[in-house]
């Protein structure tokens, strides 16, 4: 008798009629129940059964392949590393250089600058949020320049400022004599006369 011609078919998918009985099978993708009858989903993923390089989807019959960020699929189940550099010429933005690296990239920034919160672009340090200038700071871009008070000049070693000494400019009082202060300076005459700024003489 072969059972597999039995109007009431006995397997779910595939039957093999052998002597004096018959066989069960599935088809691909598929493993037999304990029932010796019916079928169920083969998980490839759980069961290591798959080829996949990075991720493994289990779908009905069959399985998928998917690949990490940073990679794209490639011919069969490969996973490729994507140049983010050469794809995006605008990643780290102008004067950054672009690194790629397997899966991601990075950025390096020029002097003055550094890189932002998403990792993707070169942005301004502000140099004078830390309080590197006394009288006043102006943050530039890639730099800084501290501001001085009249009668003050910058001292480029600490981006202070320190006094001008107007007297070395033995003209500036004429024949009175020079005296500096912070700041500015005085002109000063003999005792009973007094400095006339026009004519830089005592009067």
């Amino acid at each position: 008798v072969n059972e597999c011609e039995d109007r009431q078919k006995p397997c779910e998918f595939v039957c093999q009629n052998i002597p004096g009985s018959y066989k069960c099978a599935c088809p691909r993708g598929y493993v037999l129940n304990m029932d010796g009858k019916s079928c169920r989903d083969l998980d490839e993923c759980t069961t290591m059964q798959h080829n996949c390089q990075h991720e493994c989807i289990n779908t009905v019959g069959s399985f998928q392949c998917g690949c990490m960020t940073g990679f794209r699929r490639g011919p069969g189940q490969q996973c490729i590393d994507i140049n983010e550099c050469n794809e995006n010429r605008g990643l780290c933005g102008p004067g950054g250089t672009c690194h790629n690296t397997r899966g991601s990239f990075r950025c390096t920034c020029p002097e003055g600058y550094k890189v932002d919160i998403t990792g993707e672009q070169c942005v301004d340090v502000d140099e004078c949020a830390d309080g590197r200038c006394r009288e006043g700071c102006q943050n530039l871009p890639g730099s800084w320049r501290c501001s001085c008070p009249p009668g003050y000049i910058q001292t480029y070693a600490w981006g202070q400022c320190e006094d001008t000494d107007e007297c070395t400019d033995g003209s500036i009082c004429g024949v009175s004599q020079c005296i500096n202060m912070p700041g500015s300076y005085s002109c000063q005459c003999n005792t009973g006369m007094d400095f006339d700024p026009n004519s830089l003489s005592c009067i």
